[in-house]
């Protein structure tokens, strides 16, 4: 087996911290891959990774070579890619993980764009409101929205999606229609909480300034964006939510607009990968498509 090819074998196990799941990942037999970095840690002198019994780690030796490592393997990819112009010759598995609400509104409705123009390339895609470790997890490129905390990886701003107040005409009929900030006392909000510990429901708004919270009563907290979006279906209270995600329902009067005038900030949209240079050419590729769509997705509402 060549060296490179070793140097791909040791990166999966150390990222996805299993032998197993990395020979799963790379379609070999987990001997093979045993049997690999045995070989690669003879070759070099030294132990690469400590064996545990829940799972794998590196060593000190191996967190220096695996920097040096994965440098060698990102120059060798570009090195072979570099004069590839025919999108016919981009080719492998390109695992992306982006949220619910751009999964269902921007990616699969247009993506057989995207497939057929590079029918080599397979795409895994994994859309969750959670924010999971790129590397850990072996993502080739993840999509977040709003803060963003991992400095560790290569960072590319896509646009800045539009925020909007809504409510449901359910509960406009139960509750009304709240006029101005004053009117919030008597009104509830969707609690949106990633871990129910840390509730802290609120209305958010830019005064101009800065960004306000005015804090808010609520019935219900949900901790992803489809329930988010059916709570407020349901009338249980206001959502401040993503204009592309409701534009339909804003425009058949399911749902309503509210207080335009003291709205959040736009959420930044971000395109993140493992490393900061030397990106592969197939996660070029969706990148540059990506970056095609977001006039569009990123589009302003009419208030």
């Amino acid at each position: 087996m060549d060296f490179q090819k070793s140097l791909l074998i040791f990166k999966k196990v150390a990222d996805l911290k299993s032998f197993t799941n990395a020979a799963d990942d790379l379609e070999l037999p987990k001997s093979v891959v045993s049997a690999s970095i045995a070989r690669l840690e003879a070759k070099i002198g030294t132990r690469l990774l400590l064996r545990t019994t829940r799972q794998v780690q590196l060593t000190t030796d191996g967190s220096a070579f695996y920097e040096r490592a994965e440098k060698i393997l990102f120059d060798a990819n570009e090195l072979e890619t570099m004069f590839r112009h025919s999108s016919e010759k981009i080719g492998g598995i390109l695992r992306v993980d982006m949220p619910i609400g751009m999964a269902g509104k921007l990616v699969l409705p247009n993506l057989w764009e995207f497939v057929e123009k590079y029918p080599r390339l397979m795409l895994e895609l994994s859309s969750t409101d959670r924010n999971v470790d790129i590397v850990y997890e072996g993502f080739d490129c993840v999509i977040r929205v709003g803060k963003n905390s991992d400095h560790n990886a290569g960072i590319r701003e896509l646009g800045k999606k539009p925020v909007i107040n809504c409510i449901s005409k359910t509960y406009a009929d139960k509750y009304g229609i709240p006029k101005s900030l004053a009117d919030l006392k008597n009104h509830y909000v969707v609690d949106y909480a990633l871990r129910f510990t840390e509730k802290n429901p609120c209305f958010e708004y830019y005064d101009g300034n800065k960004t306000m919270e005015m804090p808010m009563k609520h019935i219900i907290s949900v901790n992803n964006s489809v329930a988010y979006h059916s709570a407020c279906l349901a009338g249980f209270g206001i959502v401040q939510i993503p204009y592309i995600g409701v534009k339909e329902l804003i425009e058949t009067g399911v749902f309503i607009e509210i207080l335009p005038e003291h709205k959040p900030l736009p959420m930044p949209i971000y395109f993140l990968t493992p490393q900061k240079r030397n990106l592969p050419a197939r996660t070029r590729a969706f990148l540059e498509w990506l970056e095609t769509k977001m006039d569009e997705y990123c589009a302003p509402s009419g208030n």
